[in-house]
């Protein structure tokens, strides 16, 4: 019956989509409760995006990982289900026990990031391409000019730069191999972007000189800023299909987009551009569009679609402020001197310096 019916979580969500399966269509059907509790195990096993989250959560045997699972079915009422060890219990669906509509949580997150629209996905892959060949040529080129280095050391950077950030994310969120050795595309655009800047530039640029002019400075800096929101909205849409805590995903989004240029700096012997006031606003403007994104998600509960437009402006409009209106975060010695410029005025203001 019903009541004595207990569900062992499988360690594959294979098996356990093809028991809730089962559980559904069973012709002689004893009760409704398991045909209600299978419906919600294979909810909650999509939900939670196929094998492999189904392995993180369902394939391990121990009262969290069930209690984990009991919090994304979501059962409520007289429906609720005692968590324990390597299985759930049902317990009160012979009750008629009512299932509520799963929330907009971590678990629908990631599975709307998976199954976002196609349109959304053709528009941020090209932002995603096209920031991958715009930091292999700036890479390249601050091999070739501060570097001081050959072809193949050109080359090696500039696609380092391209696909680092990506690379430290995918170790973070231990997604082996890493995007570029299952996406061969980005090596091929990495390495024809970095040999195209090594063997073309000079020669578009022959009687110029390598400095741009500040149009061409301008132009570069918003595409720039642009493949910044794209990377920092990729990091943090791959931090929240893995299932990571809200928190978490802004700072995945950063490493994303950040990184490649701090290896790359590194490669060159130079400091770390996105860490002084060189860069302006930077690394703050990726970690801002990704937090922008995370909020719409997980806050205001935005389309993915939204999100993403969201997160991608909220960085360029950031970025905007650095390069185009010259704002920065304060260094320690700034932040110092300030104080002693407002500590020297308090003191000439006072009434008994006044009567000096």
């Amino acid at each position: 019956s019903g009541e004595q019916t207990w569900i062992q979580l499988a360690s594959r969500s294979s098996r356990l989509e093809r028991f809730a399966r089962s559980a559904i269509d069973k012709p002689e059907r004893p009760s409704t409760s398991t045909a209600m509790l299978g419906r919600l195990v294979l909810r909650a096993s999509s939900r939670l995006g196929a094998a492999k989250a189904g392995t993180g959560i369902f394939g391990k045997s121990t009262t969290t990982s069930s209690r984990l699972a009991v919090s994304r079915l979501n059962v409520s009422g007289a429906a609720k289900v005692s968590s324990r060890v390597g299985g759930l219990w049902p317990r009160g669906f012979a009750s008629g026990g009512a299932v509520k509509t799963p929330p907009f949580k971590a678990a629908s997150v990631a599975a709307a990031c998976t199954t976002s629209d196609k349109t959304v996905k053709k528009v941020l892959s090209s932002m995603d391409y096209t920031g991958t060949a715009l930091f292999a040529f700036t890479g390249t080129l601050k091999a070739a000019v501060l570097g001081q280095m050959d072809l193949l050391g050109c080359t090696l950077v500039g696609f380092t730069t391209a696909v680092g950030g990506g690379t430290v994310r995918d170790f973070m969120l231990g997604n082996t191999p890493v995007f570029w050795l299952r996406q061969p595309q980005y090596i091929a655009l990495g390495v024809l972007s970095s040999l195209a800047t090594f063997f073309a530039f000079p020669i578009l640029r022959k009687g110029k000189g390598l400095e741009f002019t500040e149009t061409e400075q301008q132009v570069l800096d918003w595409a720039d800023s642009i493949c910044l929101g794209a990377f920092c909205v990729v990091g943090a849409m791959s931090a929240t299909k893995a299932g990571l805590h809200w928190l978490v995903v802004p700072v995945v989004g950063m490493v994303t987009s950040t990184f490649g240029g701090i290896i790359r700096d590194l490669l060159c012997r130079q400091k770390p551009w996105v860490c002084h006031t060189d860069s302006g606003l930077y690394a703050t403007t990726a970690l801002g569009g990704a937090t922008a994104f995370t909020t719409c998600t997980n806050l205001v509960r935005l389309p993915i679609g939204a999100a993403i437009g969201a997160g991608v402006a909220t960085c360029v409009f950031l970025r905007y402020l650095s390069f185009g209106l010259g704002h920065q975060l304060p260094t320690f010695a700034s932040w110092t001197s300030l104080l002693e410029e407002t500590t020297n005025k308090n003191e000439d203001a006072s009434p008994e310096k006044k009567k000096k």
